[in-house]
């Protein structure tokens, strides 16, 4: 895996164009890691097996105290009442408001409802020249180590307003790029599977955000440590992506239950030098 981790390297630098420093991908733990953490079929057997040997009554006890307390410690309280400015906010009502939503009915998503979940997630939301030819530096909602932003957002619409099929955000231009037109739903079914012991109805939502992340942007500067800004990254984007839909009349859920390499495969990407970190389902709440 790794001798062909280092190969496809090689090929994808003469597309990023990016000088390879000191990074060794050959040898990267970061990179073995994320390729031990894929799910396949035989993986996530073994996984079920896990959960379901942890379903139990010590464990379900546990999960309701999900925090750290330090007994004889003094405490100071925070009291009840957040900042007026804040209590008359719309954030305050978003994040209060917002969960996971499971089932979806069958709204159709607008190139409106599209445009705030890109354009507020991961767009281009500021400029910063740095070139007497024009040329800028991006700024975006979400921090990014070095500026860098590795991540990648593609979109699956599975009911929307605009042809179902598969896109690109370009955030660029603000734009979405139609790589494949149709319905995929037989194939996403073999790439993305839910639990049949639990109420979970992924597939129905209206568009599927995928978002992927483009290694050696950051693990070239960044080398081993360059992994864990990936991730903190992937978290802010997903946490904006979320309440983004809660503010539009939204609801979404991450979908973690998916065949690494099979959902790489569909929308395109080698799974070793880019690779999908997060699925995200949108859609309206089933009543």
């Amino acid at each position: 895996m790794i001798t062909k981790l280092f190969h496809i390297k090689n090929e994808f630098q003469k597309v990023e164009n990016l000088a390879p420093g000191s990074f060794d991908a050959e040898n990267s733990a970061a990179l073995t890691y994320h390729e031990n953490s894929k799910l396949n079929n035989f993986t996530a057997r073994l996984l079920g097996y896990n959960i379901e040997a942890l379903d139990n009554e010590y464990i379900h006890m546990r999960a309701s105290q999900p925090y750290k307390v330090y007994p004889g410690y003094r405490v100071l309280s925070l009291g009840e009442d957040s900042p007026e400015n804040f209590e008359r906010s719309k954030l305050k009502a978003i994040i209060e408001n917002r969960r996971s939503n499971r089932s979806f009915d069958d709204s159709k998503i607008s190139i409106k409802d599209l445009y705030s979940l890109l354009h507020y997630s991961y767009g281009i939301t500021g400029k910063v020249q740095i070139a007497d030819d024009g040329s800028y530096w991006g700024r975006r909602a979400v921090p990014s180590a070095g500026g860098l932003f590795p991540l990648e957002i593609y979109v699956l619409v599975q009911n929307g307003e605009i042809e179902n099929g598969l896109y690109h955000f370009r955030p660029d231009i603000n734009a979405l790029e139609f790589l494949k037109e149709g319905d995929f739903s037989e194939e996403i079914k073999q790439c993305i599977v839910s639990d049949p012991a639990i109420d979970v109805d992924i597939l129905s939502g209206s568009a599927l955000i995928i978002i992927t992340s483009v290694f050696d942007r950051v693990l070239s500067k960044y080398l081993e440590r360059g992994y864990r800004f990936i991730m903190i990254e992937v978290g802010a984007v997903g946490q904006s992506i979320s309440l983004i839909s809660e503010a539009i009349g939204l609801n979404s859920c991450y979908a973690g239950s998916f065949w690494d390499d099979e959902l790489n495969a569909f929308i395109g990407v080698d799974g070793l030098s880019e690779s999908v970190q997060a699925v995200i389902a949108i859609g309206k709440k089933k009543d």
